[in-house]
């Protein structure tokens, strides 16, 4: 609905008689209005100086100079005279019609410029985009002009000839721009990998059709240096060819979630506007990826070769071996067939199996320099023939953080007890990350033999 204030004068023309269109001269001195006048912005009293009401759908966004008139233009294409000038070049009527469409253009205030040094007075048409020219130059006595601006998201929409007394005034009217009101959360939890889904509502709460609405929306960043990029983020529709006043639209947002997308919470920022930038509202984005995790072994890495790792010691004897335990969050580090994740490993635990004996050993006994190749076993004096390896003799060294895409070199250590039997042993030896993911490898101990010979003296 258009707001219509009277008190707001564009355009006044003093009148000597009581026939409203018939104007004369009324002389005073040429001066730049003050507040005192309201929202009167020109006043005359020049004969030969008309007005008319101008009352039509949609806001100015222009003025054209056809003849002795000037022209306002209306967003709707209609358009109207509103001031006659028949008095010659002491008043002078201009054309201004900001570039572009849409908002952009409309006509949203006036300003007051002079006396130059000439004595001309301007009257000064301002659009919303920052565009502004003259549509009114005066030199005459009995004169003046004056800004006014309607306030806040409003425009100029028409202009009221209205007569009082001896005065006749053209008031301009206002109405709200086309206002954006956007509502709804967006505010989701995914995996990663996966798109979350979420609808926000644009409404048209102004006076004025919106034409071409677009969504714009910025990288959703964790603040860590981390980022879903805004070309993995879509919008349906797509645009809002019109939205009608007091009509509104919802509009889902898809959010793609690359795999390996670390766990945090991402936030951004979506932009409504008309095609030319305004109206413009903003709604807040934010996105919250869920953990998921994964343990991998390099099985080729170090002292692995084909998921086993092999050692070699002599009874009662400390062996040691290294391998890498990987946090893959992508193909490329990705070792087992698993799905790799997208969060830290701080939780980490083994068990390994008690090492059994599986066959002889590579044999390499010796005693007192003396190699012997034949014996596959040995007793010490006194001892006894074990034929496994306990777990609790198999110890690693874990990792305490291991971050995401990163990995870790790991030491695993194996006793040899005493008194066992010379020969291989094996086990599995396992890995947990965060409790739920694991990993394993074979470990293989071969006991080489060594023969305690008691040499007689003399």
């Amino acid at each position: 609905m258009r707001s219509i204030n009277k008190f707001r004068t564009l355009f006044a023309v003093l009148e000597t008689c009581s026939f409203p269109k018939l104007l004369s001269l009324f002389a005073f001195s040429l001066l730049v209005a003050t507040s005192s006048f309201g929202g009167d912005i020109f006043k005359t009293g020049i004969k030969g100086v008309e007005i008319r009401s101008l009352s039509l759908d949609g806001a100015i966004i222009g003025f054209s100079v056809e003849g002795d008139s000037l022209i306002a233009h209306l967003s709707s294409g209609l358009k109207g005279a509103i001031i006659w000038n028949r008095v010659g070049p002491g008043v002078i009527l201009r054309a201004f019609k900001p570039s572009g469409t849409g908002t952009g253009r409309f006509i949203v205030s006036f300003t007051a410029s002079g006396p130059d040094a000439n004595g001309w007075v301007s009257l000064i048409a301002h659009s919303h985009d920052g565009q502004q020219d003259t549509i009114l130059k005066t030199q005459w006595r009995g004169t003046w002009v004056q800004g006014y601006s309607p306030g806040f998201n409003q425009t100029i929409d028409g202009f009221i000839a209205a007569f009082s007394g001896s005065s006749a005034i053209l008031t301009a009217t206002k109405s709200s721009i086309s206002t954006l009101v956007l509502t709804g959360i967006l505010d989701k939890t995914v995996d990663h990998g996966m798109t979350a889904i979420d609808t926000f509502t644009v409404a048209n709460n102004g006076a004025m059709n919106i034409d071409n609405i677009v969504f714009e929306v910025t990288d959703l960043a964790d603040g860590a240096g981390r980022f879903i990029a805004s070309s993995y983020i879509t919008f349906n529709p797509t645009s809002i060819g019109i939205l009608g006043t007091g009509l509104s639209q919802d509009v889902e947002v898809f959010v793609n979630v690359p795999l390996g997308t670390y766990n945090t919470t991402y936030t951004g920022t979506v932009t409504v506007k008309d095609d030319d930038g305004f109206p413009l509202e903003t709604i807040a984005i934010s996105i919250t990826v869920n953990p998921s995790y994964d343990l991998d072994i390099d099985d080729n890495g170090q002292d692995l070769v084909g998921d086993t790792m092999s050692l070699v010691g002599d009874m009662d004897s400390v062996v040691a071996g290294n391998f890498l335990l990987l946090n893959p969050n992508s193909d490329a580090q990705n070792v087992d067939p698993d799905s790799f994740g997208n969060a830290d490993l701080a939780t980490f635990s083994y068990i390994s199996d008690t090492l059994l004996f599986v066959g002889k050993s590579g044999k390499a006994t010796m005693s007192h320099g003396v190699v012997d190749y034949d014996d596959p076993f040995v007793v010490r004096k006194g001892g006894k023939i074990g034929e496994i390896i306990p777990a609790e003799y198999v110890t690693v060294a874990l990792p305490v953080f291991i971050a995401s895409g990163s990995g870790e070199d790991v030491t695993i250590s194996v006793e040899i007890p005493q008194d066992i039997r010379a020969g291989t042993y094996e086990g599995w030896v396992s890995f947990t990350g965060e409790g739920v993911t694991t990993d394993r490898f074979k470990l293989q101990v071969q006991v080489m033999t060594i023969e305690d010979i008691d040499i007689a003296e003399g």
